[in-house]
């Protein structure tokens, strides 16, 4: 898990992380990456239905086609 200040080490599914977190404010990108979702800055369209997620904080995140439709429905695209 990443935060601002450091980074921990987590040993837990992301599903029961995210459970925990609250899935209102987080959402799932990839098969072992979430984000929150007031931290998204923009998508860039790639290939075959992929998306870069671009983070406030200068970072690039690969969403794939499979969480695709749960974060477009979740930012009301």
């Amino acid at each position: 898990m990443h935060t601002a200040g450091r980074t921990y080490l987590l040993r837990r599914t992301l599903q029961d992380l995210l459970s925990q977190l609250g899935e209102q404010r987080f959402v799932r990108i990839h098969r072992s990456t979430a984000v929150n979702l007031g931290c998204i800055q923009s998508l860039t369209p790639l290939f075959k239905g992929d998306y870069e997620v671009h983070l406030r904080n200068g970072r690039t995140l690969r969403l794939s086609r499979r969480f695709r439709a749960a974060l477009f429905a979740r930012m009301g695209r």
